[in-house]
């Protein structure tokens, strides 16, 4: 492999770290000060982020209260009109699969 390949797939990897951080960050934030932010907006675009596929620390604890929030509340995370169900079904398939 040249130079300029690995460092593209350096840079690659290293904005999937920093993208699951991220999201991991979003939600601590819903998680810790739910009752302080618009959770009812954010979690749409929290969900429409997940799965984490790289930083597996962040995604265990990600994953588990993705779940207790699921389990929580199911029509905040699924939608009113179950419009991120085939998403949610994703999501659970692919954390269900990972190491």
């Amino acid at each position: 492999m040249n130079q300029g390949v690995k460092e593209k797939k350096t840079k690659a990897s290293q904005f999937r770290h920093a993208r699951d951080n991220a999201v991991a960050a979003l939600g601590k934030v819903l998680k810790f000060q739910g009752a302080n932010v618009d959770s009812a907006s954010l979690i749409p675009n929290y969900v429409a982020c997940l799965p984490l596929t790289d930083d597996m620390e962040e995604a265990q604890a990600t994953n588990e209260w993705f779940a207790f929030g699921l389990l929580k509340s199911p029509e905040t995370f699924i939608g009113a009109a179950n419009e991120r169900l085939e998403h949610l079904v994703v999501i659970l398939g692919t954390i269900t699969t990972k190491k």
